[in-house]
């Protein structure tokens, strides 16, 4: 269709051409012919990215990474950097074992260079080669960690986009009523990015009166007229933790100001040990008190017990 409406046009400029050697008629065909050259261009081009480009939570986040990212060992891999600014940035490298260890609100995970396996809270799950060094760097296959920081991974292999959506945060799919431009901005004359066919799936980003912000599958995104989208679908609510930390009677309080917390390992048996005296007691909260000086290690500590603790729904109080 584009290729016998450029044919049309050409024919028509050289008839008129032949009618007239005036520069201005010259100028204002060349005009023309950019004009549809860029409007057939729009209409027909399929976005692919070079670098594969990444969509977390509705916000393409490609332009912020550290490095680029890479795929190997059939895995999808992130800079360290990259996850401590965009996941965990408590993320950390215990210099006794050499482990990345990196939490969530309710998840603890160790993972290491030429392992074939990641903990998740004390449970093993298999993945081979879930940390990588290259151009001295680490990288951390971002498409294993699912489990680890509770989201949902997607890669589209059509526009080479990944879509991570965190599932404590909300998301409504929609339907295009009729086919429509996606738009860089929030007018008509804002550039095109792709066009979008009827019954298209979306998700809604930012709804306005006028222009509403969307992700499509292929994870672009844009504006569309609020008018065109119909059929709305609340997938998933937002989830806010509003749970508090409470003074109670029914607390267990475990003192640690004497504890030898200067490794993971043992910090890590301790904080089973103090899960399994609180399950064993029938407690729901926990009290831990450090009477010296708060340092590293007991920062590290509390970043490490608290995910372990949450998960089994004990709150804790430092």
């Amino acid at each position: 269709m584009a290729n016998n409406n450029s044919k049309h046009i050409i024919n028509y400029i050289k008839k008129v051409f032949k009618k007239s050697n005036n520069k201005i008629a010259f100028f204002v065909i060349f005009i023309i012919i950019v004009f549809f050259s860029i409007l057939i261009q729009n209409k027909t081009k399929s976005i692919y990215y070079e670098n594969t480009q990444i969509v977390l939570n509705n916000e393409n986040i490609t332009a912020n990474l550290k490095e680029n990212i890479i795929f190997e060992n059939n895995h999808f891999y992130i800079c360290s950097e990259d996850i401590q600014n965009f996941f965990d940035n408590t993320l950390y490298v215990d210099e006794e074992t050499g482990q990345f260890i990196t939490k969530s609100d309710k998840k603890l995970a160790t993972l290491k260079e030429n392992e074939d396996y990641i903990t998740i809270n004390g449970s093993t799950k298999k993945v081979t080669y879930p940390v990588v060094e290259k151009d001295g760097k680490k990288y951390i296959a971002i498409s294993e960690l699912e489990d680890v920081y509770d989201y949902e991974f997607e890669y589209i292999k059509d526009t080479n986009i990944i879509i991570i959506d965190s599932l404590n945060k909300g998301k409504i799919k929609a339907k295009i009523k009729t086919a429509t431009s996606l738009k860089e901005g929030i007018n008509g004359f804002s550039k095109s990015i792709v066009k979008l066919s009827k019954d298209s799936e979306i998700v809604l980003i930012e709804e306005n009166n006028d222009w509403t912000k969307i992700r499509t599958e292929k994870g672009l995104i844009g504006f569309i007229k609020t008018k065109k989208i119909e059929n709305k679908n609340i997938i998933r609510e937002n989830f806010l933790n509003t749970s508090e930390i409470k003074e109670k009677a029914e607390y267990m309080e475990f003192d640690i100001t004497n504890k030898d917390i200067s490794t993971f390992k043992k910090r890590q048996d301790i904080i089973n040990s103090i899960l399994q005296q609180t399950i064993k007691n029938d407690k729901m909260y926990v009290k831990l008190t450090y009477s010296k000086e708060k340092d590293f290690e007991f920062e590290r500590f509390t970043i490490e017990a608290e995910p372990v603790l949450k998960e089994c729904g004990i709150n804790i109080s430092f």
